[in-house]
């Protein structure tokens, strides 16, 4: 079931597009919900952001954000067991790149901003953010030296890839999800972590950003597929409500604080 959570909302004024104050986020059961954005596919420099709530660390790895499956991911932004964060990539021969914290960065029932900025082709350019700061880790698999592989699959929030059937589905809430093709500075990444305001990413680098879903669409709706959810870069990258569990109700609920927080937490 995929659920809103929501708060009263401050219209301002941001890089000349209005954007809320709204606490909104999207809560994922780990159980066949998804948000699929399209095909956007990267290349070159890039940096993946988003807030992120896990109600656990599952033994299975969960994914914040992905692209393509049938033949491999040209990018995934995943949380590992134990609560490392990790980014992979296949290249062209099916070759698999994965890069993991050395320890577990992330904790269950709390609000944390994570981030990636990598050049693909280079290794040793990425970094990986946790709350702003970088976090120490190493290729797991492959080196990072290669280029990724582009495909026609769709990508998705809150599950590997969107193509290949269930997995590594995403069990809490995300929101705040960002997408850029330049890799953004430290203190670009902080401003992004440390600011209560939705929608300050778009004032970093906007002409390099290619997606922005603030996920605090209307909560009234009966049913989430098909519910669209914007992308606010002005690119058209909306994404779409795919609930192949058949539990669609959406219920909106108030938040008390940005980063958002759900009642009873």
């Amino acid at each position: 079931m995929l659920k809103y959570f929501l708060k009263s909302c401050a219209v301002l004024l941001l890089s000349l597009s209005l954007v809320s104050n709204c606490g909104g986020a999207v809560f994922f059961n780990g159980d066949a919900d998804e948000i699929n954005i399209g095909d956007i596919d990267l290349t070159g420099s890039i940096t993946i952001a988003a807030w992120i709530y896990p109600d656990f660390l599952e033994a299975a790895s969960n994914d914040i954000v992905s692209k393509g499956a049938t033949t491999g991911s040209n990018y995934t932004l995943r949380m590992k067991t134990t609560g490392k964060i990790a980014f992979n990539f296949y290249s062209t021969g099916a070759a698999w790149h994965e890069w993991i914290t050395d320890d577990a960065v992330i904790a269950a029932t709390t609000w944390q901003h994570v981030a990636v900025t990598y050049t693909y082709g280079t290794g040793a350019s990425i970094v990986m953010y946790v709350n702003g700061v970088p976090q120490a880790g190493s290729w797991a698999a492959g080196n990072g030296n290669a280029v990724p592989l582009v495909n026609n699959d769709s990508g998705a929030i809150g599950q590997y890839g969107r193509d290949v059937g269930p997995a590594n589905y995403w069990d809490g809430t995300i929101t705040e999800v960002y997408i850029w093709n330049a890799l953004l500075t430290q203190p670009q990444i902080s401003l992004l972590s440390d600011s209560k305001i939705k929608g300050v990413g778009l004032q970093i680098a906007l002409t390099s950003l290619l997606a922005y879903w603030p996920l605090d669409e209307n909560p009234l709706a009966t049913g989430i597929n098909a519910v669209q959810f914007d992308d606010y870069s002005g690119n058209g990258n909306n994404g779409t409500g795919v609930d192949a569990d058949g539990d669609s109700l959406i219920v909106g609920e108030t938040i008390l604080s940005y980063p958002p927080r759900p009642m009873g937490n």
